[in-house]
């Protein structure tokens, strides 16, 4: 089962906003990747999001070490996979991302492809976001219990 479907959704006591845009400018380049069948490196990522005026101050090592923890997230899904290595040993990932199941008949109002992002895009953006929701819920779960053993400790 899911945390979704077995947790109430959580707010977060302590929103980090950079951490939100950070994960979002990832998620919507993946999204970029997996649209054009690109392949990319961990400091192609991390390039790329620095360019992003919001996040043109976070430390790029800090960065480096988001985006390596959401690809190796993403591998063990196989939703990504490594292609081989580009340069001095940086790893080169593709998306491997399941093709849509083709249709008996069409759709009678096709949406708008510049609104509506295609079905393998729509896919990898919910798995992202469940994956969000999932790692937010566990962490919620660790800082309560090292309060409530901090608490213990206090007490003794």
């Amino acid at each position: 089962m899911s945390p979704r479907t077995t947790l109430p959704p959580q707010k977060m006591r302590t929103a980090n906003p950079l951490k939100q845009m950070i994960a979002e400018a990832l998620d919507r380049q993946l999204l970029c990747y997996a649209q054009t069948n690109a392949s990319f490196t961990i400091p192609e990522l991390r390039d790329h999001l620095l360019n992003v005026p919001e996040l043109a101050s976070v430390d790029n090592i800090k960065l480096r070490l988001v985006v390596r923890d959401r690809l190796r997230t993403l591998e063990r899904h196989n939703l990504i996979e490594q292609i081989g290595v580009r340069g001095a040993n940086r790893r080169l990932f593709k998306m491997n991302l399941p093709e849509p199941p083709a249709e008996a008949a069409p759709r009678p109002n096709p949406p708008n492809p510049s609104t509506a992002p295609p079905p393998a895009a729509q896919e990898l953006l919910t798995y992202l976001d469940e994956e969000r929701h999932r790692l937010r819920t566990e962490m919620h779960a660790t800082l309560s219990e090292a309060e409530y053993y901090r608490r213990a400790l206090t007490k003794s």
